[in-house]
This record gives structure tokens, sequence and C-alpha cells, in this order.
């Protein structure tokens, strides 16, 4: 709810939480997600964007049921305006179109994911913005996952920034 820092030291002070309990502590770990509401919104760590080179910045999601035995790996295909990753899990196999919103629109990139996979109900679209932020630790607060820094949506490179969070830690 509320998050009381101290200036001078640049760290957190207290967090004042929504049930009106005032909690305290030595080490504050942010894993708000992409909100990064310790180390970015609270200690106001810049982030870096990698956009210059990375140029995704959305992902048309979606499941469908599996049609065969369960592989052993992801796949990632290339498409017309990004790429398509294949996630099979026990209940069904989970895809996502990893697109730039510059040069495609949702639409256009629906249709081309409804001809790949007819069987398509829904989608959901996800948007992201490459990059990390500064430092993943400031003060007392270290950052881990998303709330520290995110590159693309294949897991590979999540587990990478949280690698990278603790070493920095």
């Amino acid at each position: 709810k509320n998050v009381e820092l101290d200036l001078h030291e640049e760290k957190i002070k207290h967090l004042d939480l929504a049930c009106g309990k005032r909690v305290k502590f030595n080490l504050y770990v942010d894993c708000t997600g992409f909100s990064s509401v310790l180390l970015k919104k609270s200690l106001g760590v810049s982030f870096v964007d990698y956009s210059s080179s990375l140029f995704t910045d959305s992902a048309l999601t979606t499941s469908i049921s599996r049609k065969a035995d369960l592989p052993a790996y992801t796949t990632a295909t290339s498409m017309n305006h990004g790429w398509l990753w294949s996630l099979p899990l026990r209940d069904a196999t989970h895809i996502g179109y990893v697109f730039s919103s510059e040069f495609a629109s949702n639409q256009e990139i629906e249709q081309e994911l409804l001809s790949r996979h007819p069987e398509i109900k829904e989608t959901r679209l996800i948007k992201f913005k490459s990059g990390r932020h500064e430092n993943a630790f400031k003060g007392n607060v270290l950052a881990i996952g998303n709330a520290f820094g995110f590159v693309e949506p294949l897991e590979s490179t999540g587990l990478h920034m949280i690698v990278s969070s603790l070493k920095a830690f």
C-alpha cells in the first residue's frame, strides 16, 4: 500500500501493508514483476531500454490441445513478423507469437497465427519492454526476475535475469 523511504540513505524504512500492518526488514526482495514497485517506483532506479537492438514488444499467446505424445522440447519457428514458440505441457501446448507492434498490427498477427493453427479459440495480447534496470540491487532492495529486467518471452532469458540479480547481490 505504501513504501516509506529513508531518502538520506536511499533505502526503504518500512512498508505499510493494505491490511494495516507495518513491516520493517533489513532486506527487501522486489518480486513485483514488470511493475518493479520497490526498485523502480520507490527507489527510482533507471531502466536500460534494449529496444534499439531488440525490436519485439508484444506477444500473442494461446493454448491448443496436444495432438500427439508430449515432446521433450520447446520449438521456435520463424514467422512473417517475428517468431512463434510452442511449449508442450501435459494439459495443452502453449504457443506465443512474438512480434513488434511497429511493423504489424495485432489483427495481422492473429490472422497469421490462425492460418497456422485454425483450432485457436481465443488469444491474449501481452505487451512488454525489453531491457533491465541499471542495478538489480540498491540500498536494501534486491530485484528478481521481471522486477529487474526482461529480454524476451522464453524462459531461458528470464532465468538469466534471475541469476544476474543474484550475482549482483
